[in-house]
């Protein structure tokens, strides 16, 4: 899938948004999406990606032949890939929402050891690789949906 996801799920509307409750911003950067609700949104013979396939994108690019060539706040990418990573920002809770133009954050299904946080990536303007990390399952990041079971 080649742009973020923009799709409002019917059985848990409340745990996805748009960036500052714009859709405007929905339109151009997809909706972010607590844990739960990102694990089930990709349409129909579609899934999201654990870690191990997210790894396999890590290590045959690099972030900037990734990033979108706009939207970025400075240091836009060449998006040579195609995968087109927007500056999403994500959702910190209680609509508190940061970095959007700045950073990208998006789900993998790969829950850590305790429940409490999952795995994700992160791109921003101004770092030089793809960014492993394990965020609150609470928090609202994008999701990108890959083809197959």
């Amino acid at each position: 899938m080649a742009e973020n996801l923009n799709f409002i799920p019917s059985t848990a509307p409340d745990s996805s948004w748009c960036y500052n409750d714009n859709s405007a911003l929905c339109t151009t950067y997809g909706r972010l999406y607590d844990y739960a609700t990102a694990k089930t949104v990709c349409p129909s013979g579609w899934h999201l990606p654990d870690s191990s396939e997210w790894e396999i994108l890590d290590q045959s690019a690099n972030m900037y032949t990734l990033m979108a060539t706009t939207g970025w706040a400075v240091n836009s990418g060449t998006n040579t890939t195609g995968f087109t990573a927007l500056p999403s920002g994500y959702n910190a809770g209680s609509a508190t929402y940061t970095l959007l133009g700045k950073r990208g954050y998006w789900w993998t299904s790969t829950l850590d050891v305790g429940g409490t946080q999952a795995n994700g990536r992160m791109l921003a303007y101004n770092a030089y690789s793809i960014d492993k990390s394990s965020y609150p399952i609470t928090q609202g990041n994008s999701v990108r949906c890959l083809l197959g079971p």
